[in-house]
This record gives C-alpha cells, structure tokens and sequence, in this order.
C-alpha cells in the first residue's frame, strides 16, 4: 500500500502548502527519476545498485551548465563578503 500513502501524501501537500515567494509548491512536488529512486531507496532500506547510481550520475552530469567564459572560480573576497554579511546572497 505504498502507493495509497504516497497518494495521500501527495493530496496532503497540495492542499497545505501554498507558494509564498521563492518557496513554491514545485519544490515540493516536482518528482524527477533521480529522486524517485534515490527517495525508494531511503525508504526500503536497499541500497541503489553501482550500475544504476552510475547511470544516475551520467544523467545528472549532463545538466550541469558549465561557465560559458570558462572561468570556474570567482573572486573569493568577494564571495568572503557576502558569506559574512549575514543574508547571503538573498
């Protein structure tokens, strides 16, 4: 009956949770294969197999958008500034 729980679950989200500014209810519902799999995993207790963690790290990587200027690294005195004022970036 794991899928009843999930659905109720799912219901129970959608009608609590409202958007409030940057939090908005996809971040809790939005669902992709990574998660799925990774969320059944945690919850049964059975670890993901090397071949399919493998295959979940290929996809992942795929999405990675890489600097078009090819500078990885910024200005640390910069980010040391932000990472002590308090609030971050926000």
């Amino acid at each position: 009956m794991p899928s009843d729980i999930d659905q109720l679950t799912k219901e129970v989200i959608e009608t609590s949770f409202h958007d409030r500014g940057q939090a908005g209810l996809q971040r809790l519902t939005k669902n992709d294969q990574t998660n799925i799999l990774c969320s059944l995993s945690d919850a049964s207790g059975i670890p993901i197999s090397k071949t399919t963690e493998h295959e979940i790290e290929l996809e992942n990587y795929k999405t990675i958008q890489w600097p078009a200027s090819g500078q990885y690294l910024g200005d640390w005195k910069k980010g040391e500034a932000i990472a002590q004022s308090g609030r971050g970036a926000t």
